[in-house]
């Protein structure tokens, strides 16, 4: 279970981190581009091992099942909110994607 549970973690991984670095790439502008997407890199990937740390922490006292649990939790709540703010995104960059042709 914890196998085939670890591909869907995996495939959900990779996707949300693809389509995050090509919706990033496509509204940036050119000259500003390699800034972006190192703080991106920074914000993604550097905040990773506080997470841990305070996963870490959170195990020692709660234990792993609850931690795995409360994560879930947050990562759920999470997702409604940024579901929540897509509209207004989708508002955002409508006119920058018309503007470089890709959508009518």
């Amino acid at each position: 279970l914890s196998l085939i549970m670890m591909l869907f973690v995996g495939f959900g991984f990779i996707i949300q981190f693809a389509g995050g670095n090509t919706f990033l790439q496509t509204i940036v502008e050119d000259d500003k581009r390699g800034r972006v997407m190192s703080i991106y890199t920074m914000a993604f990937f550097g905040v990773t091992p506080f997470g841990n740390l305070v996963a870490g922490g959170m195990a020692n006292y709660i234990g792993s099942p609850n931690t795995v649990i409360l994560g879930g939790i947050i990562c759920i709540l999470g997702s409604i909110f940024f579901t929540r703010q897509l509209p207004a995104l989708k508002n955002l960059v409508r006119p920058l994607y018309q503007k470089m042709g890709l959508i009518s």
